[in-house]
């Protein structure tokens, strides 16, 4: 997809600004017809039909305005080069992006097929599981003494065990019984 760019100094471009609003309307969509189109502003006399709200004597009106410049067939954006994305430079870029997204697809492929840990744990993992969620999952990280519990565990020290409740490992820390209990 590519945008046409209405530059801010034409806020204040003499040649935009005495124009009817019937001409400005043509000269703005002539600019998003050729962008659209890729044509680098040009404008060939069968486009003419092609470009909503066309007006009448636009051409003539555009040209005195300095903002279109007469061809043998048709007619050029004055300043269209200097305000638009060429379709030399749109080519490239489609090209530099689909190079770039054919790399990372052989990157992830290959990374797949060859590392074995992807392999290996990639039937051990449930779609939608997220560690903490669950009753009795500790969740690392919400807290400050949690994160330094992340970190020591990150470093190879050793973790605090969970609580043994009646025979069964739990998260729970507090005094009394486990309140996840009744749902276990």
């Amino acid at each position: 997809m590519t945008d046409a760019r209405l530059p801010e100094r034409w806020l204040n471009d003499r040649r935009l600004q005495r124009l009817s609003a019937d001409h400005y309307r043509t000269f703005i969509n002539a600019l998003l017809w050729t962008v659209a189109n890729r044509t680098d502003g040009r404008i060939e006399r069968d486009d003419v039909a092609l470009i909503p709200h066309w007006s009448a004597n636009a051409a003539k009106t555009l040209i005195e305005a300095g903002l279109f410049t007469p061809q043998t067939d048709g007619w050029l954006i004055a300043d269209y080069l200097s305000t638009q994305t060429s379709r030399s430079e749109l080519e490239t870029l489609e090209r530099v992006r689909r190079r770039e997204r054919d790399k990372k697809a052989r990157q992830r492929a290959g990374k797949t097929a060859n590392d074995p840990a992807v392999r290996a744990n990639e039937n051990d993992s449930v779609p939608g599981d997220v560690p903490g969620d669950g009753p009795g999952d500790v969740s690392r990280g919400t807290t400050q003494e949690g994160r330094k519990e992340g970190r020591k565990a990150r470093k190879g020290e050793a973790q605090p065990s969970l609580a043994v409740v009646n025979g069964k490992r739990s998260g729970w820390r507090g005094a009394g019984p486990d309140p996840f209990d009744e749902y276990r």
